[in-house]
This record gives structure tokens, sequence and C-alpha cells, in this order.
């Protein structure tokens, strides 16, 4: 009888594209797995240097800036051509790190090669990088001494921007040379800043998406970028960015309206507001600076998030009259309107009547709406607002049709994981809307850290009491053993 052999398959034999897309699932931290596949043979080095270098993790830049700038044997430029995110850690060079630096003859040679590049303004880099480890900065300029030799860079994150001049504007290197940074797309500032230290950015025509962690109040003593003439030349045309997102203000909404101003498109904006800066000013959300930001991007916004954790009734009456002018939002993701006075009025009338004027005078292009809560351990879900809110849904599914024809998912979120359910009836609620054609999702709070709960020690021989943490005793629950 003849034996048929299978032909062998391995890895090595998979074609190119397919050994492409296994990579694409590896994590891009997950550098020594893609190292130890890199060193298999000359056939996976090739394939996976652009995964090993796509991302550059933020450690030992020195030492990269070193193999990417200089010639072979003690380099390797073309490596540079693979990388498309930086990620940036500005601690890294508190003075206590300075023994990590490269030696000054090194940094001599990659001065050199940045000035031979004939950038303007460059000299200025080159003499500062020379001079860093004599005199240690904490600035900016040393990122973009960096980013000029990574010339595909399409992301950068930066952390700890806190421990930059926050006088000054920041990036003017990168911002006097959009041409070398022509793919740079996504910049995400860690940290607090002021809006003026960031405005060179938005003189990069290749710039789509702009995030910051916080921002506080202009010091009303220096004159920043706003006014500076040769940025105000840049920005005559406007900016290119159409993401932005704000993770916390510290400042008012006025503030931002200049920076309104000058976006051509923005099609995506995330804010948040804290009721007071750093120093104890308190800062309300204004509506009528909303309005005047939000009628400067009428045309072109399509998705807002805003963070307005004291959205009292009366409020959303102010932030449904903002929105007014947008007409092409298709997300719109807000804490729910305060229905707690209607419930202390036993009007029930009252709630129906507010959901149809909510829903009739949101958007009509609006696709997803999404509410989220605002709790804390203490207080949970304001009692009032819980006990509002499963009827303010029913009625707003009773007229959604009608009022929101295009939207097709409603978002509850953000509730405490240890109520377990929420609203009660989410049930008949997800009914409500499935039968006008509406998703209804209602998601908990992730968890970060210990779980909500805690088991106590030395009960009784038998049981076991389960506490809600952080909360009184009355909140605990005592269950036997199965």
């Amino acid at each position: 009888m003849e034996t048929t052999f299978l032909p062998c398959h391995s890895l090595g034999t998979l074609p190119y594209e397919l050994v492409l897309l296994i990579l694409d699932q590896f994590d891009d931290d997950d550098l020594p797995a893609i190292h130890a596949l890199n060193m298999t043979n000359w056939h996976f080095h090739h394939i996976t240097l652009g995964h090993m270098y796509r991302r550059f993790p933020g450690r030992a830049p020195e030492k990269f800036l070193r193999t990417i700038a200089l010639t072979p044997p003690r380099g390797c430029p073309t490596i540079a051509e693979y990388v498309k995110e930086v990620v940036w850690y500005q601690d890294y060079w508190l003075p206590e790190s300075l023994h990590r630096m490269v030696d000054p003859a090194t940094r001599r040679q990659l001065a050199r090669g940045l000035g031979a590049r004939a950038y303007p303004r460059v000299p200025e880099l080159s003499s500062r990088f020379t001079a860093f480890p004599h005199s240690p900065e904490l600035h900016w300029w040393y990122l973009e001494f960096f980013l000029f030799f990574v010339p595909k860079v399409e992301r950068l994150i930066v952390h700890e921007v806190d421990l930059w001049d926050r006088s000054t504007s920041w990036f003017e290197n990168i911002a006097a040379h959009p041409t070398q940074f022509e793919h740079l797309q996504s910049i995400t500032l860690d940290g607090t800043l002021r809006l003026e230290n960031i405005v060179p950015l938005l003189t990069l025509p290749s710039l789509r998406s702009l995030s910051i962690e916080s921002v506080i109040e202009t010091d009303e003593v220096r004159t920043y970028a706003w006014y500076d003439q040769s940025v105000a030349e840049r920005l005559a045309a406007g900016s290119s960015v159409e993401h932005l997102k704000i993770g916390i203000s510290y400042m008012g909404l006025s503030s931002f309206i200049p920076l309104f101003q000058v976006l051509n498109s923005l099609k995506s904006f995330s804010y948040s507001q804290c009721p007071d800066d750093v120093d104890g000013h308190y800062y309300d959300f204004n509506y009528d600076a909303l309005a005047q930001c939000l009628l400067h991007q009428h045309a072109s916004l399509e998705h807002l998030t805003l963070n307005d954790p004291f959205l009292g009734y009366w409020r959303a009456s102010s932030l449904l009259s903002a929105l007014q002018c947008v007409t092409r939002l298709r997300t719109l993701s807000i804490s729910p309107p305060d229905l707690r006075a209607h419930v202390a009025s036993n009007s029930s009338s009252g709630i129906v009547e507010a959901a149809t004027e909510f829903a009739q005078r949101l958007p009509s292009t609006v696709e997803l709406l999404q509410f989220h809560l605002v709790w804390t351990v203490e207080e949970d879900i304001p009692r009032g607002l819980a006990d509002a809110l499963e009827p303010f849904l029913h009625s707003l599914a009773s007229v959604v049709k009608s009022a929101l024809p295009r939207l097709q998912k409603l978002i509850l979120k953000g509730w405490p994981p240890q109520l377990g359910i929420f609203p009660p009836g989410v049930i008949e609620v997800k009914q409500a809307f499935a039968n006008v054609g509406v998703r209804f999702t209602s998601i908990s709070e992730k968890l970060y850290g210990p779980g909500p709960f805690e088991i106590l020690e030395d009960q009784e021989p038998g049981w076991m009491v389960v506490q809600q943490r952080a909360l009184s005793e009355e909140s605990s629950r005592s269950m036997s053993p199965s």
C-alpha cells in the first residue's frame, strides 16, 4: 500500500500577507515576542522590522536617537522610516537621570547631523542639545530635536507636560517646518497646560486630532501666542484640527472661543468642566459661550461629548438652546437632566412634558444619544434622580420616533456597579425603545482597584458577611453558606 505524505507547512512557508496579519495581533508593547520572531531568520527579520520599530515606547531616547541618526556601523538610519508613533516621558530627563546620557562626543555628532539638514532655526536646537548634560532643562525643545529624526511619525503622546514651562509657546520649531512633519496627524498631551502653550501646533496642516488632559486659566500678566503676529499669519487660513478633546478644564468656556474661531472643520469635541480651578475660583458651565463655540462649527460638528455633573433641567434647556445651530450632529453624550423637582412635587405629567421637550429640541440628525450618570460612593445615584429617570426614559421612548427619526441607540452608563442593575425596570425600558426601533443599553461604571464589596472577617462560624466598601453597616448583606 502506497503511503501519501502531506506537505509540511510552517510559519515560514505562509504567504507574506498572512504573516503580516498575524503580526497585527501582537501587542505593540510585547517587544520581546516580536524581537524573538525578528531573530528567527532573515525572512522574518525583514517582515517584522516595521512592527518592531513602529512605536517608540519612550525608553532610552538618546540611545535610540543615536541608532537612527548615526551612519553604519554605529547606527542604522533606515530604522527611522518605520517609526509611526512616539511616546515621550518628560520625567525621564530629571537631573538625577543624567547618567543615562550618551557621551559628549556622540552628542556633538548628533547635533552636527541635525545641523547638516539645513532647517531654519535648527542651530538653536543643536546647541541646546550639545549643552544639555551641563544645564538640564525640563522643556519641550528636546522632544523637538528627537522628532526631526523620525520623519514618518504619525502620532505623538507626551506625558508629564506639567514639567514644561507654561509661560511661553511650545513646539515652535515643529510648527516652523510643516513639510518635515507632513505625516503627523495625532497629538496627545498628558498633563496640565494653558491653551496658549499649544497654539503653534494649530498651524500644522497635517494635524487632525488633538487631545489635552487638562487646561488651566491664562496668566493675565503675559501676552501669549494668540497675539503673536507670526502665528496669526500662519493661522490666517485656519487650523485643520478635526477632533478636539479636553479631558478636564479648570477655566471658563469663554476662553475657548478664540480656539473655535480658527478651526476650519471640527468634527468631534469632547469637553469636561471642573467647577473650580486650581486657585479655588468657581467656573459655571457657560452655555452661552458653548453656543458661540458651536456656532463657528455648526456645519461640520458631528460628535459632541459634554460632562456637566450639575445638569439640572433648566441647564438642560440652556444646552438644547446651544445645540440649535448644529445641523449635522450624529452622536451626543451628556449627563441626564435632573428631574428631582418633578418627583418632589409628585408630578408625573411634568416628567412627560420634560421628556417631550427634550426630544423635540434635540437636533433631529442625532443617531446615538448617551446619558452619563454622576455618582459618589456616599450617595450612589441621587435618590430623586433614580426615581424619575425610569419614567423619563419611558416618556422619551414614546416620542423619540417622531422627534428623532434617525436615532438608533440610547446608552445609559456610569451607574454604580454595586446596584447590580439600573434602572430597576431596565427590561421594560429596553422593550419600550425596541418597539420604536431604538436599541437601549445600560452599562455600569468600570471598577478600578478593589471591587465594591469586601468580606468581613471574624464573623460567626458558618456565615459569610459581605459589605459594600466605604458605606455604613446598614449597607451590608448577610448570606448563608451554600
